[in-house]
């Protein structure tokens, strides 16, 4: 049972505001709370936050705290991730930092005219002097690199924990996914309340892409969480290995769409990750 690489896997779903005080005033957030259960028994909680913009641009910021022990040994996992999607859909930066027991692990994505530059690193430790220091060097490099598939970045060694922690960079255009997985209920919203057959998904966490089949399950149910109801969408991930994801969908009273429920299985456990209240 790969129970680390089951919560590490899952940090990045996408599901706090970063930036409270530069919401302007005609801006609205929605913050959506969840618990995280493995096997029947509650680990952690997460928060997802998604801010309404007057242009139509949307950011979501996901807040995940777990805390666990057993044979494996000890976790405690804090994660923040925060992506910006424009009013057409398009994921224009994410920001990602997960720091697992005393390692942090942080990476970035920005949208360079059609592509994309992914950084993705390992610091040597928690401080926060060593964090901005990436950062700085992150941006640098994205702010000068001309898109090519040629190009390679040279990201000073100082930071990085070791020879094995070299940072990895990825290069890949707007058509090579059709969506991010913490921005997939915004997609679905846009596209009527559906999705396609097939579906890319981009895991700006892991830097990973996939193409999954969906599966409706069943016709739209009422559901209550609190003293609200709502109506939501099930379906079924299914990858060409590996176990299906279900994801449950709903649109808040606020117009938001929303996870209700993700759960699946991974490495022998079963998870759930379910709505327990909306503000």
């Amino acid at each position: 049972m790969k129970t680390r690489s089951f919560y590490l896997q899952w940090a990045a779903l996408p599901l706090v505001a970063l930036f409270w005080g530069l919401l302007s005033p005609a801006s609205s957030a929605e913050t959506a709370s969840y618990t995280l259960e493995v096997s029947g028994k509650q680990l952690g909680d997460l928060t997802v936050t998604t801010v309404s913009r007057p242009d139509g641009s949307r950011s979501v910021s996901q807040r995940m705290s777990l805390k666990a022990s057993g044979f494996w040994g000890t976790l405690d996992i804090d994660n923040r991730l925060e992506e910006t999607i424009s009013s057409n859909g398009i994921l224009l930066k994410a920001s990602n930092r997960l720091r697992d027991n005393n390692k942090i692990y942080w990476t970035r994505i920005d949208l360079l005219e059609e592509e994309y530059l992914a950084f993705r690193a390992q610091m040597k430790n928690g401080e926060e002097k060593d964090l901005e220091e990436l950062g700085n060097l992150a941006k640098g490099a994205v702010s000068v690199l001309v898109p090519g598939a040629g190009d390679v970045l040279e990201i000073a060694n100082v930071v990085l924990d070791d020879e094995k922690s070299q940072p990895r960079h990825d290069r890949f255009t707007r058509t090579t996914f059709d969506t991010s997985l913490m921005g997939l209920p915004l997609f679905w919203q846009r596209n009527g309340k559906s999705f396609p057959a097939r579906l890319t998904i981009l895991d700006t966490q892991e830097m990973s892409i996939s193409t999954v089949r969906v599966e409706k399950l069943g016709p739209a149910r009422p559901t209550i969480s609190g003293n609200t109801e709502f109506q939501t969408h099930r379906y079924r991930l299914k990858p060409k290995s590996g176990h299906a994801t279900d994801v449950t969908l709903f649109i808040s009273q606020s117009g938001t769409p929303q996870f209700a429920m993700v759960s699946g299985k991974q490495d022998g456990d079963s998870y759930t990750i379910k709505l327990v209240d909306i503000d």
